[in-house]
């Protein structure tokens, strides 16, 4: 409505009444009009309230500027009677005011509340008397409108200028709303003749009946009426849910049983037909590599057999890489020997050597024979250096970086610089000691010997001896070690009064005792097995990498000689055949790793290289090295000048394996 339309409203009921409006309050009127929000609802309504009320304070036949202000002007006029109307109730008329209040609102959910219509029995129906009450007193307000049988809010603008009832509104709009929401719900149920499908279900079910928990509204009889059913029903859908879960429930249970059993069965079928491939796969391989095996022993036997070099590298070459074993592995080390000069050339060839090894870090030959030591750079064509013991020697630490000699009746010189070498201690051997033995370090030194005269039960005896600040000792860790039938305490040798010495399994006489450099390991021989043992004892660091171990190495003999290397993990092993064996003490079990046949230079003595990876042995004219890892040997074969194998061959002694290169 414009603002003409608006001031003619004002000014003509006045007219018509000959009532008079004082100057300037229609101008008033329309200010405060024109700060009401845009499109707010109701203005026209708010003006004829309060305009009412200027009319009830008028002075004489004159609506005053005073009389307006006084009735609260457009935004007080409505909450002002209605606040007035409201403080006059008691405490239950107030609570029925908000009740009916409430009910005669629409709550808009997402737009603007409104006033609606109820039906006058229906509104009086939760409380009648005081209903009926606080309507009379709201309708005589002027707050209320009442036709025949309806009642409304008298004016829109109540809704939003009382802020009571705005209060109530806004206090629990979700709430109010859902109560709207389910009176109406009861309506439509009751207008459809009581049908299941309009009642309440569900999400919409659960937020009446939480709403009316939290609540202490009481619903009028049609809207109880309506929940009660609808809680009916709802329970009667859950049963019935219940029921078509369980007997799902039961069906699925069947289905998966079966379903169970068909799996099973069909797992059972797969993994017995995998097994049975398994089964072939692997006879299938038994087969090939029993085959391979066959035919990688006869082609070693042929490459034995052949002059020519290539041949023979290529044929052997080839068996190792179809069926690697220490076979394989020996006997192309044995080739390489027989077919390649020798490694380190002997200033002097005619020296006839007992044992050798090679001080790589120095880049040295150290040698000795009989009573005579020598040491030459690698490559030397010089005179070695030399020096002649007055004695025959027995043992060397040719490795050591202070090597010492020992003679056969226990002197101990230093042989660092053999132009200068000279006795430094002496041992005092038990009886007649048989292969006295320096380690490959120089530290210890050991030998057998028969047992004294007495009523002992033992045959033989080791005596190990410490060299460590360079005078010969009984070693701490007992000294002698007793093999003797059961567990004869060693301390009761005549002289011996050590409570930690060591009982090692009985064998006969021991003709051939090693030990490894940290004194940690000890090996015994008889000539046809090897017995070997941890000397457990807190003198002597015992590393993880070198844990307890013990064992007898059997089928070796009848055996010339043997050498342990100098961290105790490997035993090296010469058969009067001329058959070197290569064991690796390491695992619990020992392990075989190469058998060299060559009965020509396995007669010798041999010593292991620091790294383990080679055995240096005299040979006529210098040293030849026995190659022990698998790489080395294929390595320094195929950098010889030789033909490769060609397919025919191959295909000969190895028919089912596709053609490989040897050195490829």
């Amino acid at each position: 409505m414009s603002a003409a339309d608006l001031r003619v409203a004002i000014e003509r009921p006045a007219r018509v009444v000959g009532a008079h409006l004082q100057a300037g309050l229609v101008d008033l009127v329309l200010r405060e009009v024109a700060a009401l929000p845009p499109d707010s609802p109701g203005t026209l309504a708010l003006v004829a309230h309060a305009m009412n009320i200027t009319w009830r304070h008028r002075a004489a036949r004159v609506l005053t500027i005073a009389g307006y202000e006084r009735s609260g002007g457009i935004g007080g006029a409505v909450a002002a009677t209605a606040e007035f109307v409201y403080e006059q109730f008691g405490a239950e008329d107030r609570e029925t005011a908000r009740v009916l209040l409430m009910r005669l609102v629409h709550i808009g959910d997402g737009t603007h509340d409104a006033r609606r219509r109820l039906d006058r029995e229906r509104l009086l129906a939760t409380a009648p008397a005081a209903a009926a009450r606080v309507l009379t007193a709201l309708t005589d307000a002027g707050l209320l409108t009442t036709a025949d049988t309806t009642v409304e809010i008298a004016h829109e603008a109540l809704l939003r200028a009382w802020p009571r009832l705005r209060s109530w509104i806004d206090a629990d709009r979700a709430g109010a709303v859902v109560h709207q929401a389910l009176i109406e719900a009861a309506e439509v149920w009751e207008r459809g003749g009581r049908q299941p499908g309009d009642l309440h279900t569900g999400t919409r079910l659960h937020a009446a009946t939480d709403w009316l928990a939290g609540s202490n509204t009481r619903l009028d009889d049609r809207t109880a009426r309506f929940l009660a059913a609808s809680d009916k029903h709802a329970a009667r859908q859950r049963d019935g849910s219940r029921r078509r879960t369980r007997r799902l429930l039961v069906l699925s249970a069947v289905l998966g049983v079966l379903l169970l059993l068909t799996t099973a069965a069909g797992y059972v079928a797969v993994v017995q037909w995998q097994r049975a491939d398994a089964l072939r796969a692997a006879e299938a391989d038994a087969r090939r590599s029993a085959a391979n095996q066959v035919n990688a022993r006869d082609a070693l036997r042929d490459a034995v057999r052949l002059v020519d070099r290539a041949s023979a590298l290529n044929l052997a070459l080839a068996a190792h890489r179809i069926s690697p074993s220490p076979d394989t592995i020996g006997t192309l080390t044995a080739l390489l020997r027989r077919h390649a000069p020798v490694d380190y050339t002997a200033p002097q060839p005619e020296l006839e050597l007992t044992a050798v090894g090679v001080s790589t870090g120095l880049g040295q030959v150290r040698a000795f024979g009989g009573d005579t030591v020598v040491v030459w750079p690698v490559g030397s064509h010089d005179p070695p250096a030399r020096w002649t013991a007055p004695v025959p020697l027995a043992d060397v630490a040719l490795e050591a970086d202070q090597p010492v000699a020992i003679g056969k009746d226990g002197t101990v010189w230093d042989t660092t610089r053999p132009s200068a070498a000279g006795p430094i201690t002496r041992a005092v051997f038990p009886n007649k000691p048989d292969h006295p033995g320096v380690t490959a370090d120089g530290r210890w030194l050991y030998t057998s010997s028969d047992a004294p005269d007495g009523p002992y039960p033992y045959r033989s005896v080791v005596q190990v001896w410490s060299l460590a600040n360079r005078s010969a000792y009984l070693a701490t860790y007992g000294g002698v070690f007793c093999f003797v039938p059961g567990n004869f305490p060693c301390r009761e040798l005549p002289g011996v009064h050590n409570d930690r010495s060591r009982s090692l399994p009985a064998i006969p006489r021991p003709v051939l005792p090693v030990l490894s450099a940290d004194g940690a390991l000890a090996a015994i021989s008889d000539g046809a097995e090897v017995t070997y043992s941890s000397l457990d004892d807190p003198a002597v660091p015992n590393t993880e990498a070198l844990p307890h171990r013990g064992g007898v190495l059997e089928g070796v003999g009848p055996l010339r000689t043997m050498t342990m290397s100098a961290d105790g993990t490997r035993l090296a092993t010469s058969g009067v055949d001329g058959t070197v064996r290569v064991w690796d003490l390491t695992d619990p079990t020992p392990r075989l790793t190469t058998v060299i046949p060559d009965a020509d230079l396995a007669g010798r003595d041999f010593r292991f290289s620091p790294d383990n990876r080679q055995l240096p042995q005299p040979a006529k004219g210098g040293v030849r090295v026995w190659y022990l890892d698998p790489g080395d040997v294929i390595s320094q074969i195929c950098t010889l000048s030789i033909t490769t194998m060609g397919e025919s061959t191959w295909k000969h002694y190895f028919p089912e394996e596709p053609y490989q290169r040897p050195c490829s």
